[in-house]
């Protein structure tokens, strides 16, 4: 249906308070109402927002839209909520009362709008719950996470695809804040939606002066120069590693420059405390890894300073992008040198291991205790990471990404907690005390304990079980107590599990080194893409075109000029 924009700016005013739209949103709007696939491709601030929030008002029915965040969630309800639009989030945050409430009320079509994590579309009862209703359309936030080649790829998204079958003719409407061609394409074939129409607009920022410049020795004196010159406002300055964080922070204090520091090796309460004094003080200067700046938005950071080369333009856009969010002009620098690219391929091989390496890891592992081929052990590899890197001489970044294939190909997993041991309790009781009359001696005093220490419920569900209460208890020996409990179990009484502590568990056996099934040709196949990626980056710092032009190219936002009069290049 087609609506004038007149109603659409009418709306728009009542709604949300806006007196027009941003460049794009009521094509987008329009489109969406018209009830096609739609793809929205705009950075973060862009407005994506309102492109699904408005028609969701606007239309019959119930917006369903898909989110990854918990707290985006909840801020997103809770500002719609303020302008009396009736919305709502169901997400594993709530007590099962609350959700089935929320349901409920959902299925009486009593919500425009109702966020949902991924994970939910994984249940059979919800899929039923969204049958009976009557949606408008379908919204995915964060669409990239779909796919492998998203900067956030994430498994539970891929749920999305499978739920669509059981939910046919329902617009789709896709939103991500970064997304190449590629992504893009992607995201279209993993979702099997048809005649989309694709928006990519918002990524001409130009109030940014985007600044490249060669620094061959000391980039902190380009650094203290940029701080110099910055009367008001705030500063974002990204370094590559941890080590080059502190490092940095040291020399620019011995600088005279004050400033605050930031990385994933920090606690997570001075994390916390360093942020909150960032986003408090007016004029305030943080340096840290790209750990810092998901959910971080201030409007007066005048610089952004990168002084190594990032991996991919995506993050570099967005991390640059944290500048001049009031509007105002503000600077994105990247200081380089060729010496820059031995720390991107670093962290692509890092990220995207050898073969030989892998082969490394994988024997440490099974060497732990002592498996052979074709055989499989199931006590826990109780090792830190480490230590493993130390066992199979690979570099820990390289393990750490190793484990994470290997789980990936569900070869070991990763249990981060104690697993206490559980019992089940399967046969009636008239059938233990048959039991218990045939058996004697030790056999008979377990069970008998066992009987009187466990909770009735077990005989409904698995309970814990505390093997050291009865071996302190009656004094059972270890040997003699398990031997019974496996006794109990071939004869179907009981199914209980071993206590598991934090550690890795093999849940395949071992395999000859050319057997290790991990899809090594797909791991070469990103890796090779990863160094695409990171030698465009390099194309961008040492190009002599517009580089306003070069990001907006790159993202296929044609809304460019020939020349755009502010970056090092064109000034």
């Amino acid at each position: 249906m087609k609506y004038s924009i007149e109603l659409l700016n009418r709306k728009l005013k009542e709604n949300f308070g806006h007196d027009c739209f941003r460049k794009g949103q009521d094509e987008i709007v329009q489109t969406i109402l018209e009830g096609r696939n739609t793809l929205v491709v705009m950075p973060t601030g862009g407005g994506k927002s309102l492109c699904y929030q408005l028609p969701a008002i606007i239309s019959e029915g119930t917006a369903i839209v898909i989110s990854p965040l918990i707290a985006l969630m909840k801020d997103q309800v809770d500002t719609l909520n303020k302008i009396n639009i009736p919305a709502t989030f169901i997400n594993s945050s709530i007590e099962l009362e609350q959700m089935n409430f929320r349901i409920n009320e959902m299925i009486e079509g009593n919500y425009k709008i109702v966020y949902i994590a991924p994970e939910r579309l994984d249940n059979n009862r919800f899929i039923e719950a969204l049958k009976l209703l009557r949606i408008s359309f379908l919204a995915i936030d964060e669409a990239h996470c779909i796919s492998e080649w998203g900067h956030d790829f994430r498994p539970s998204y891929l749920l999305i695809s499978r739920a669509l079958e059981e939910l046919p003719q329902i617009p789709i409407i896709a939103l991500t804040a970064t997304a190449t061609p590629e992504v893009q394409n992607d995201i279209i074939k993993s979702l099997k939606i048809k005649n989309v129409k694709k928006f990519i607009r918002g990524f001409d920022r130009p109030n940014l002066h985007y600044i490249t410049k060669e620094v061959i020795y000391k980039k902190e004196n380009s650094i203290s120069r940029v701080l110099d010159k910055t009367k008001n406002g705030s500063t974002i300055i990204y370094c590559g590693t941890r080590k080059k964080v502190e490092e940095y922070g040291s020399l620019l204090q011995e600088m005279n420059h004050e400033v605050l520091i930031y990385h994933a090796g920090l606690e997570d309460k001075t994390r916390k405390k360093t942020q909150e004094a960032f986003l408090n003080k007016e004029s305030s200067v943080i340096i840290a890894t790209n750990a810092f700046g998901m959910g971080i938005d201030k409007a007066n950071v005048r610089n952004v300073i990168h002084t190594d080369l990032p991996q991919t333009l995506e993050a570099y856009y967005q991390e640059a992008g944290r500048a001049g969010r009031d509007g105002k002009g503000a600077y994105c620098y990247l200081f380089y040198n060729d010496n820059d690219t031995y720390l991107q391929d670093f962290f692509i091989n890092s990220n995207y291991p050898f073969f030989n390496e892998f082969v490394c890891v994988y024997n440490a592992l099974y060497d732990v205790h002592n498996v052979k081929i074709n055989e499989i052990s199931s006590l826990p590899i109780t090792l830190s990471v480490e230590q493993i890197s130390n066992l199979s001489k690979i570099p820990i970044y390289s393990c750490q990404s190793i484990l994470k294939f290997l789980d990936k190909a569900k070869i070991i997993t990763e249990n981060v907690k104690f697993v206490p041991s559980m019992i089940k309790l399967n046969s009636s009781r008239e059938r233990f005390l048959e039991y218990y009359t045939n058996i004697t001696g030790q056999r008979k005093k377990i069970l008998e304990a066992i009987l009187r220490s466990i909770s009735s419920s077990a005989f409904n569900r698995p309970v814990e079980f505390n093997i050291n209460y009865f071996l302190k208890k009656y004094f059972f020996h270890y040997d003699e107590f398990i031997t019974a409990l496996n006794s109990f179990k071939l004869s179907g009484l009981i199914d209980f599990t071993m206590p598991m502590p934090p550690g890795i568990i093999l849940l395949d056996k071992r395999r000859k080194d050319n057997e290790i099934p991990v899809d090594f040709k797909d791991i070469k196949r990103r890796r090779d893409r990863a160094y695409e990626k990171a030698k465009l980056v390099f194309e961008y710092a040492t190009t002599d075109k517009c580089k306003r032009n070069f990001i907006l190219d790159y993202f296929e936002d044609d809304e460019y000029q020939s020349v755009c009069g502010r970056c090092s290049n064109c000034r």
